[in-house]
């Protein structure tokens, strides 16, 4: 990964964030939203299949294929797109922030994987921007206009 597509990633992220917020306000359901959700990821992912010449592998083992993929992708997708539905959009886009901190922790228990100090370094760099958003975030809630009432501010730009 390059380091000019980190931005874009974010941002990415909190687009999408934002976006099935927003469809949730609107009345849909969690399961809904992720049914349309991947359809350029999985087209492009048949597509890859396909010239690579692994439709057969796929193909002769689809059922544990299904099984990994409904227990690690579309039930941790549902329980995220529950969790967009009833909190706040920042707090989610936060959370979602402190996974590498949980998956380097976990590392420790896996003797095939060795530590390293910048896998470290890059978790501990995205978590203090995550915690220098959500200080700033705070503040500017804070902030009271004139008449002593709270100023918003427009999270998606």
């Amino acid at each position: 990964m390059q380091w000019h597509g980190i931005p874009s990633k974010s941002e990415g992220t909190g687009a999408c964030t934002h976006n099935s917020k927003k469809l949730s306000e609107a009345g849909w359901s969690s399961a809904r939203i992720l049914a349309h959700r991947f359809y350029a990821i999985v087209l492009l992912s048949a597509a890859w299949a396909h010239a690579d010449g692994a439709l057969a592998d796929i193909l002769a083992n689809w059922e544990w294929i299904l099984i990994v993929s409904l227990t690690g992708v579309v039930l941790p997708l549902y329980l995220l797109q529950m969790g967009i539905k009833h909190c706040d959009t920042f707090l989610v886009i936060l959370s979602l922030s402190f996974v590498p901190v949980f998956t380097y922790f976990f590392q420790m228990f896996d003797s095939r994987i060795r530590w390293s100090g910048y896998t470290l370094a890059g978790i501990m760099l995205i978590l203090g921007f995550s915690l220098v958003s959500t200080w700033a975030s705070n503040a500017r809630r804070r902030m009271t206009s004139g008449r002593g009432q709270s100023v918003e501010f427009d999270q998606t730009q």
